[in-house]
């Protein structure tokens, strides 16, 4: 059985973050403190149990995009595929509909959530990509081609030349 419940104590709080923390491990996840300050901007935050176990949660609120709200189910990977993701969805766009939207954005991270995305109707409309490099000693850069760095200890004429109006 899939129970639903709004977010209301720390205790919920903490709980939520670890859903989001499993869910999406590479990512920076709100403190409690944060969560709850962000509350009180007209964001909804729901927990999700299947069968009384921590099943997956959600957030739902004003979007970034003007005139639109936004939707974030998540669930843990061992509940997924039992109906969860979508009584989550479910609810947090019912807040969209109280809250006066009509429209509401999700980001994806993954094919899976792109294809349950796109069952409840939603379609892309953007796509961000993130590069990543490793950083370490980094070798000096050198000048553009056709650009020769010299000093004016080497050619002392030039002094007049950086000078001119």
């Amino acid at each position: 059985m899939i129970g639903l419940r709004r977010v209301e104590t720390d205790a919920e709080l903490e709980a939520w973050r670890q859903v989001r923390i499993a869910v999406l491990p590479n990512e920076r996840t709100a403190t409690v403190e944060e969560l709850r300050a962000a509350a009180r901007q007209g964001l909804v935050y729901l927990l999700a149990e299947l069968d009384a176990e921590l099943a997956g949660s959600g957030a739902a609120g004003p979007s970034d995009m003007a005139g639109r709200g936004f939707v974030a189910p998540r669930v843990l990977p061992q509940a997924r595929r039992r109906g969860v993701g979508s009584a989550v969805l479910l609810e947090l766009a019912a807040h969209l509909v109280e809250s006066g939207y009509a429209l509401a954005g999700a980001n994806v991270e993954d094919p899976g959530s792109l294809a349950f995305a796109e069952r409840f109707g939603f379609r892309e409309v953007d796509r961000q990509v993130e590069q990543v490099r490793s950083v370490g000693t980094e070798p000096p850069a050198g000048p553009p081609e056709g650009v020769e760095l010299v000093s004016v200890a080497e050619r002392p004429e030039l002094w007049r030349l950086v000078y001119e109006s």
